[in-house]
Parts: structure tokens; C-alpha cells; sequence
């Protein structure tokens, strides 16, 4: 049959048939490589990405909408580093009470700073969320620990400031894992704190002086009151008698002129960051705290090992309804020391 086949094929069918085998040829080589090539491609891109910005991947690669467990999260909306730290440890902490997952719904700038592994979901879908509003300030709500009788299986987000150590004291190693500050943040924390100590052995403490957007900010202004000097210069000297020295006062403020005309003495230093992060950290490596107003010294306090923390009491207006509501107990937790009690060292 090929004999015959090829017998009959004239010289031009000959050359026909040539290009025919080749072509066909080309084809199945090219549909090989198309099928192959992306594969490849593909797996190469999804390592370069790891390398690059893993935790994008580890968080890109989470549905936390998928399954049946439910999602708190917060709304996120604009507001300072404490504040901020304050929603995202009040979810972590109310999940955990309800055996929900906690998740974001934002990209939030803290990111940058922290090394906060937590799921991002969409902000859109909190559209179908159930939504919480906690228009309370420094107060603790104890129904939240039992969100199905108020929400049943829903996920839900806060609205509001959930301002209380309480949501989430329970789960405080979990939220000290979670606020890590980054490499590049502790390390220029740890320069700027050798540069003040210059080399000596010195017991460090910390002072925090909020003051500036106190002063300008009509809306704080009549909400917050600053701590007065006095109150700075009896708790230093309350340190100071406590304590063996040397002692070196590290001042972060937002008001650093104003500090440089009231703290004069020697054993003092001023430092100051290139962002927030730096200076909650410079706060938080101290043996000993002086915090004043707001929830950036509160955190920075949080986040620390010191052996004592003590703190102004009378930081909200009580003239004001939300200052009348606050509540020093569910904000300030118990070991800190107030302004007017004696200051007790804990021994570590």
C-alpha cells in the first residue's frame, strides 16, 4: 500500500508532503512550550513575590470570609498611633472572647512600623456587616464578651474607641507578639537611647510630655487637660529618691521647647525620632515610666518592661459629658502607679 502510495505521488506532491510533516511539526512543539512556558513563569514570579513581600503573600493568601467562623474588625477610621493600637487590640481581644477571628479592614500605615500579622479583608465588605458603635471613651463594656446575644453568627465591626486594657488583657501575650516593632524602628530606638546615655551605666527613665495638639486642637483642648509641670517635677523627684543613682530622664514630647525650660537638671536628655514608632519604642525599652496625657504614652507604657509606671489621673475634662463617663479603672491597669499615690518599685 505505501509502495503503491508513494509510487503514484507526483515530484511536486513529493515537496508538499515535505513542508506538510514540518509544519504540523512546528505546531506540536509550539503547543508543547505554550502549555509549559507560563507554568514556569508563574511558579518563578510566586517565589520572587515571597522573597519580596511575604507577608502581602501570607496575608493575600487568607480568606477569612470563606469559611463559618465569624470576623470582628473595626472601622479604622482616621485616628493617632494610640488610638489605632487601641482598635486593633480591642478586636484581637473581643475575638478571642468569642472565638471569632479578628481581622483588618485596612491597610493601615501602622503596618510600616509593626510587624502586626493580621488578614485584610475588603473595606467593602463591611457593608454587610452587623456594626457595633461604642461611643464611650476609657470605658469597659462587658457585654461584648457574648457577641452572638447581640449579634448572633453575624460578622460584625466597632465604631468607636474601645479604650480599655480589659478587652484585651487576657490575651496580652498575644498582643505583645502582635506589636512588634520592625528591625529599623528598634534600631534607631537603641541609637538614639546610647547617644543620650553616652556610654555611662545608667538607670533609664522614661518621660512622656504630650502637649502641642492639646493646646491647638479646640476639640482636644476642651476635652484633655495637660499635665502641669508640677506634676513632672514631683514624680522625677519621687524617682529620684527611690532610686540609686545614676539616673538618666529621657524626655519624648511633642512640646520639646517648652520641656528644655522646665526640665533643667543634668541627669536629663531630649530625644526625639524620625516617626512616632521610634519614639513609642525609645519609650518602651525604659526601666522606669512617666507618662502624662493620651494613649500614645499609655501604649508606650503597655508595650514596656518597666519596673514602674506612673501616670497622670486627671487627663479628661470632667466638665464635659465623655470626661464625666471615664472611668480611670478600666483604663489604667492597676499595677501603674496614679500621680497621687507613692511610687512603688516593682522589683523584677
Amino acid at each position: 500500500m505505501r509502495e503503491r502510495f508513494c509510487a503514484s505521488m507526483r515530484p511536486n506532491d513529493d515537496l508538499l508532503f515535505g513542508i506538510a510533516v514540518i509544519v504540523l511539526g512546528f505546531l506540536f512543539i509550539s503547543i508543547i512550550l505554550e502549555r509549559a512556558i507560563p507554568a514556569e513563569t508563574t511558579r518563578a514570579s510566586i517565589l520572587q513575590s515571597r522573597s519580596s513581600t511575604a507577608v502581602h503573600i501570607q496575608r493575600a493568601s487568607i480568606s477569612p470570609l470563606d469559611d463559618d467562623i465569624p470576623v470582628v474588625t473595626h472601622s479604622f477610621f482616621k485616628a493617632g498611633t494610640g488610638n489605632t493600637l487601641f482598635f486593633i487590640a480591642s478586636i484581637i481581644g473581643i475575638a478571642r472572647s468569642n472565638g471569632r477571628r479578628p481581622v483588618l479592614s485596612k491597610d493601615l500605615s501602622l503596618l510600616k512600623t509593626m510587624n502586626i500579622d493580621l488578614p485584610i479583608i475588603n473595606a467593602s465588605s463591611l457593608e454587610s456587616f452587623k456594626r457595633i458603635q461604642d461611643a464611650s471613651v476609657g470605658v469597659y463594656h462587658k457585654k461584648y464578651r457574648n457577641l452572638t446575644a447581640l449579634v448572633g453568627s453575624s460578622n460584625v465591626y466597632f465604631a468607636g474607641y474601645l479604650q480599655s486594657y480589659k478587652y484585651f488583657h487576657h490575651c496580652k501575650e498575644e498582643i505583645l507578639r502582635q506589636f512588634q516593632f520592625r528591625k529599623s524602628v528598634t534600631d534607631e530606638a537603641l541609637e538614639l537611647i546610647q547617644n543620650a546615655a553616652e556610654g555611662r551605666a545608667v538607670t533609664l527613665v522614661g518621660v512622656h510630655v504630650r502637649r502641642g495638639d492639646l493646646l491647638k486642637n479646640s476639640r482636644t483642648r476642651g476635652l484633655h487637660r495637660t499635665a502641669p509641670q508640677e506634676y513632672f517635677l514631683t514624680a522625677m523627684a519621687r524617682v529620684r529618691s527611690k532610686l540609686p543613682g545614676p539616673l538618666l530622664f529621657v524626655v519624648i514630647s511633642d512640646s520639646l521647647e517648652w520641656c528644655r525650660t522646665v526640665f533643667l537638671d543634668e541627669d536629663v536628655r531630649f530625644v526625639r525620632g524620625s516617626v512616632a514608632a521610634v519614639d513609642m519604642k525609645v519609650l518602651a525599652s525604659m526601666e522606669h515610666l512617666i507618662i502624662s496625657v493620651g494613649t500614645f504614652g499609655w501604649w508606650s507604657a503597655y508595650l514596656s518592661v518597666a519596673k514602674s509606671v506612673t501616670y497622670y489621673r486627671h487627663w479628661y475634662n470632667k466638665d464635659m459629658e465623655s470626661g464625666r463617663r471615664f472611668r480611670p479603672k478600666d483604663f489604667f491597669p492597676p499595677e501603674w502607679i496614679a500621680d497621687e499615690k507613692e511610687l512603688i518599685i516593682r522589683q523584677s
